[in-house]
């Protein structure tokens, strides 16, 4: 079975690279622009791994998903990769970040180390859940 990943990201064309992107590797994408409803997604879905921004619509609101998640008893084991151009943000939170085992890979970035983080980050969870199954 495929990891699923969910893409949290107001940004239209950040959304589709990641799905294009990650997609083309095997794995299941699980876009979402609306921060409002990530909770109801997150928990039907319960994906493998979280992409998420920290500033979407002009708001950090990628710190209250993560408060989220760090209290929630099942979803706070779902690895989390901060994907941010906010470099200041994740300067300021770093130990916080670094404490809570969540990953940072600052925009731009290159596919290269896209994959290997992706890759990584799925190993940690699950060894062999990082590339999608074959029959």
């Amino acid at each position: 079975m495929a990891a699923r990943i969910a893409v949290i990201d107001d940004d239209a064309d950040f959304r589709e690279l990641m799905a294009e992107a990650l997609g083309d590797n095997g794995w299941e994408i699980l876009p979402s622009a609306n921060p409002a409803g990530i909770y109801d997604l997150l928990r039907v879905t319960a994906p493998d791994l979280i992409v998420l921004d920290l500033r979407m619509d002009g708001r950090l609101v990628g710190w209250d998903i993560l408060a989220f998640l760090q209290l929630h008893p099942i979803l706070h084991r779902i690895p989390v990769i901060i994907c941010t151009a906010a470099v200041d943000q994740v300067e300021q939170r770093s130990d916080w970040l670094q404490e809570h085992g969540v990953s940072v890979l600052l925009k731009p970035f290159d596919l290269d180390d896209l994959y290997a983080l992706v890759t990584d980050c799925l190993n940690s969870l699950q060894p062999g859940l990082s590339s999608a199954a074959t029959a």
